[in-house]
């Protein structure tokens, strides 16, 4: 699936998300993170360019990065790693696998990267 497809797909996740086992401060969190989250994914729909998806993939992958170390996750998670992505400024991105799968470089670059971390 391309960008928009993903993009529209997560913010119906989101969305949809159960927070009645919350409490009122985790819902709040939540809420706050998933404001962001949507913002980013509505200009993911509506970007122009491949080069601002992928920068607002960049800022979304924070976003959850910090969602899922608030939350603690009950699944292993890969905080990746690219020197190279975004015109060599960098950029993380989780992953559910350990191998590196860059979604900034394409495929001429697809294994560029490495795990920065490991969420348990």
């Amino acid at each position: 699936t391309g960008p928009k497809t993903s993009a529209l797909q997560m913010a119906s996740v989101i969305q949809k998300f159960d927070k009645s086992f919350f409490t009122v401060s985790q819902k709040k969190e939540f809420d706050k993170y998933a404001d962001n989250i949507n913002e980013q994914l509505q200009g993911i729909v509506t970007a122009k360019q491949l080069d601002e998806q992928r920068g607002l993939f960049a800022l979304l992958s924070q976003q959850v990065y910090e969602l899922a170390k608030l939350f603690e996750v009950n699944q292993t998670l890969y905080y990746d790693y690219c020197p190279m992505a975004l015109n060599n400024k960098g950029a993380r991105w989780l992953s559910e696998i350990r191998e590196i799968k860059n979604p900034y470089l394409g495929s001429s670059m697809l294994t560029c990267g490495s795990v920065e971390e490991i969420l348990e």
